[in-house]
């Protein structure tokens, strides 16, 4: 019994002028028009699938590059090669980067910067203080808080606190610096002027003592000179 030719193996033929543009026609009529072409067919096997000792490395090829190795005189493994050198190590230098830590509050405390004794510098201070001792005190009768919002109040108000009192023993240690330097400073013009007077008063009072010996001698001899003028005169 002959086959029938399948459709699907039949090429699709080429289109003409003579063929309408229609979706509509009939295509086995068309293609019993054309002469059929042949059919490829692949003759050619497929490659064999990959075994287990195609996928994996003999041993004997490390055994052989083993002993290629050991047996290589040319091969000097006791030779220490130097690829770091000490000045190298030297020169390199590590930053580190300190990182400043976040403060629990937002504004910390101010007071007044004045060295007026009389004046008062914790004037402002103490109304931070209070206001933030009345938000604690709000905070705590509130009726739905967190244990953990009572926390953080708590430690923004130690940190602004101890942070103020920083800054406040910082101005005062350069305020008394300041002040002992002046000190020492008018203390020593005021001795090397007292030294400058005194060397001055023991010059003078030498100059003195100088001028005095020197009259007196000279009136020893305007008196021992009168003497003599005397005895030349009676003889």
């Amino acid at each position: 019994s002959e086959s029938k030719p399948n459709d699907e193996d039949q090429p699709f033929p080429a289109k003409t002028s003579d063929q309408p543009d229609n979706m509509d026609t009939d295509l086995p009529n068309q293609s019993s028009k054309q002469p059929a072409s042949p059919v490829l067919v692949h003759t050619c096997a497929p490659p064999p699938p990959l075994t287990m000792a195609d996928l994996v490395m003999s041993a004997s090829v490390f055994d052989e590059a083993f002993e290629h190795i050991s047996e290589n005189p040319e091969v000097d493994v006791d030779t220490h090669v130097n690829l770091i050198f000490q000045k190298d190590l030297n020169s390199i230098k590590f930053k580190r980067k300190t990182f400043e830590i976040a403060k629990p509050y937002l504004k910390p405390y101010t007071f007044t910067k004045t060295f007026n004794p009389n004046s008062d510098p914790f004037d402002i201070l103490s109304s931070h203080f209070y206001c933030d001792l009345l938000r604690l005190s709000e905070l705590r009768n509130k009726f739905f808080i967190f244990p953990s919002d009572v926390d953080a109040e708590v430690s923004a108000f130690k940190a602004k606190l101890s942070d103020v009192l920083d800054v406040i023993a910082q101005e005062r240690l350069t305020h008394i610096s300041h002040e002992e330097i002046e000190a020492a400073r008018s203390e020593a013009v005021k001795q090397a002027e007292e030294a400058r007077k005194a060397e001055e008063e023991r010059l003078i009072q030498l100059a003195r003592d100088s001028l005095a010996l020197i009259a007196k001698e000279l009136e020893a001899k305007r008196l021992q000179k009168e003497l003599a003028e005397a005895t030349r005169l009676e003889e």
